[in-house]
């Protein structure tokens, strides 16, 4: 296995605001709600959330309850700025994908 790729949320966010990052961020979460809606009234789990972009958007598209988890503290910390800017309460847990800390069936 090669080494891990590892992107700061500074790096993310720089990213973003480029052209090519709007656009593709937009395309990205349009088609990833196409394909999960339904979500009003769901409890949500975004794992490995990153920076917290469908977290946030679950929550101001449907009103759903997201609890985000993400193992890297600065992707935490930028989730929390990002949801904080955007007026929204998301539930911010820091685990790994592989081991999530909920029991089963806690999430639709």
């Amino acid at each position: 296995m090669g080494e891990e790729f590892v992107v700061s949320p500074a790096e993310y966010g720089r990213w973003r605001e480029t052209e090519l990052g709007e656009i593709t961020e937009r395309v990205e979460t349009e088609l990833v709600f196409e394909l999960a809606e339904p979500l009003a009234g769901m409890r949500v789990l975004d794992a490995g959330t990153g920076d917290g972009t469908y977290a946030i958007e679950a929550v101001r598209r449907v009103a759903a309850s997201v609890v985000r988890i993400d193992a890297d503290p600065g992707m935490q910390g930028a989730a929390r700025a990002r949801a904080r800017n955007a007026g929204v309460s998301v539930v911010f847990r820091e685990g790994r994908v592989e081991a999530l800390p909920f029991p089963d069936a806690a999430f639709d």
